[in-house]
């Protein structure tokens, strides 16, 4: 029984040892796990607590391009706001300018004014002064003269070229408000009347035999009104082309100026170089006659010098008898040694 009982104290102390232990490992890990998670709240805490700076700082940022954003679509708004006013200001004054062009071609005489401006500013703008003139009279008569709207002063050929400016506005204008085909066929048909005088009209005055070139242009300050004549009328062009009377717009009349400039500086270099070469031609024909000339002095000066050197013999056959007679040797002189002789006296005088 006492052995009995002293194994069951054993065991119970082993078990009680084994407990405890137990009991210890299970605190310790207990309590280690109790850290880690104290660490883990922690480092959550942080985190959390730095998405949340983070999160601010990042609404922060946001909020505030968000205000310059709006401030800036708002002074935007306000711009544009302010173009708009500006915009109705310059549409009430194109309103106006409008009217006032609108005024200008429904009075003939200021749609000729306007016509034989914008011819100017192109003539001035293509050529040089000398090259034109405006409101120019040219008398062709005793008692007649012709004015020009412009008269260009070209060389021959071609010649003076006349340019007149028309502007039929007022019947251009039937032909775009015209609301039926009929319509259309009259308004273009009294167009085409129209133009077909004024290039007669203008072949009958400004084309003048031994004064003007054989042809003159007609002026229409309108690309629309010429477009409408070149693609719409093709017999009224070809009826002012065959009375030597050419249609031109503001952009072919500066082609033309174009050309006709070039062509006259062309003129004038062909001819300066043609002045070049009469004068070459003049000068290589007073080189032959100098050449000539010089050849003959050449040969004057060849005889003066054939009788210079005769001269200089004579005075030195004079000088010897001269010196003879000083010397008082007169038979010498009477009667001149013969050429032995001489010969002899000279060989003893270079001996000597």
């Amino acid at each position: 029984m006492e052995f009995i009982y002293i194994v069951s104290i054993i065991l119970f102390i082993v078990f009680a040892v084994g407990l405890t232990v137990y009991l210890v490992t299970s605190h310790k890990q207990m309590a280690q796990k109790l850290a880690d998670m104290d660490q883990r709240q922690r480092d959550d805490a942080e985190k959390f607590r730095s998405t949340l700076d983070s999160g601010f700082a990042t609404g922060r940022s946001e909020a505030a391009e968000q205000r310059k954003e709006s401030q800036k679509v708002i002074q935007d708004v306000h711009e544009k706001l302010g173009a708009i006013s500006k915009f109705k200001e310059t549409v009430s004054t194109l309103n106006e300018n409008v009217s006032g062009v609108r005024r200008v071609f429904e009075n003939p005489k200021q749609r000729g004014l306007f016509g034989e401006s914008q011819l100017k500013d192109i003539v001035t703008v293509a050529l040089p002064d000398e090259m034109y003139a405006f409101e120019h009279s040219v008398k062709v008569e005793e008692d007649r003269s012709v004015k020009f709207d412009c008269f260009l002063k070209l060389p021959d050929p071609p010649g003076p070229l006349g340019i007149d400016s028309k502007f039929p506005a007022e019947l251009y204008r039937h032909i775009v408000e015209a609301g039926t085909d009929d319509e259309l066929r009259k308004a273009r048909k009294n167009f085409g009347d129209n133009i077909k005088k004024l290039t007669s009209d203008i072949a009958s005055k400004y084309i003048i035999p031994n004064v003007t070139s054989e042809f003159a242009l007609m002026f229409v300050p309108s690309e629309a009104i010429f477009a409408e004549i070149y693609s719409e009328l093709q017999d009224v062009v070809k009826i002012s082309q065959d009375s030597r009377v050419y249609i031109v717009s503001p952009a072919t009349l500066m082609a033309s100026l174009n050309t006709i400039r070039s062509v006259v500086n062309t003129m004038k270099v062909q001819r300066a170089a043609e002045q070049v070469l009469v004068g070459l031609t003049s000068i290589a024909d007073q080189a032959a006659n100098l050449n000539e000339r010089a050849e003959k002095f050449e040969n004057s000066l060849k005889r003066a010098s054939d009788r210079a050197h005769d001269i200089v013999v004579t005075s030195g056959k004079i000088n010897k008898e001269v010196t003879k007679m000083k010397e008082g040797n007169t038979e010498l002189i009477s009667q001149p040694p013969s050429v032995e002789d001489a010969l002899a006296n000279g060989e003893q005088a270079k001996s000597s």
